[in-house]
């Protein structure tokens, strides 16, 4: 896509969540395989969410929202998915960097986070009350765990805590749209 057309607006936002979501898949299955070489390649997804997210927000910032009164919440679930996609980078590239092997537990945690974005983007084009309110509770449960976690391993390996550390901010990064989101179907 060389130049932004508003009614491209909601097709790359779609593709914005759908490379955001392979992104993190990617990155849990190279890590269960202990296939290093697979997540550095990762880092082409994140460029991919890059290019996506900004042309999202460009056709926001010239044209607007369908509904101009919403254009700052569409903006802002954007700027977070980008948020996202950086995240999963910085850990992988952290991961690779310290030559980390990402044990059971902590890959067990990675995979709800996944999940936990997944739900954001099942909710983000289809509202259903109870899957918001089961939502914006598992983000509680995913940090209680995490904490649970990073407790049982504080003596062990200071290096897989940071991991469980980058867990624990992407599940905040992956709740944050939500706010601007219930804002927008309001």
């Amino acid at each position: 896509v060389s130049k932004e057309m508003p009614e491209e607006f909601e097709q790359l936002m779609r593709r914005s969540f759908l490379v955001t979501l392979e992104h993190a898949e990617s990155v849990y299955d190279a890590l269960l395989k202990k296939d290093y070489k697979q997540l550095k390649a990762t880092r082409s997804l994140e460029q991919t969410n890059n290019k996506f997210t900004e042309l999202c927000r460009r056709i926001l910032y010239k044209h607007g929202y369908k509904e101009q009164d919403k254009t700052i919440f569409a903006y802002n679930i954007a700027r977070d998915l980008e948020r996202i996609g950086d995240r999963y980078k910085y850990m992988s590239d952290f991961i690779l960097d310290n030559k980390i092997i990402v044990n059971k537990d902590t890959l067990e945690l990675m995979k709800r986070v996944n999940e936990y974005l997944r739900g954001f983007y099942k909710l983000y084009y289809k509202f259903v009350p109870e899957l918001a309110k089961k939502y914006n509770d598992e983000r509680y449960k995913i940090i209680e765990e995490a904490d649970k976690l990073i407790k049982r391993k504080l003596n062990k390996d200071p290096k897989e805590l940071l991991v469980i550390a980058y867990l624990k901010e992407l599940t905040q990064l992956i709740y944050e749209p939500y706010a601007p989101y219930f804002s927008m179907i309001l």
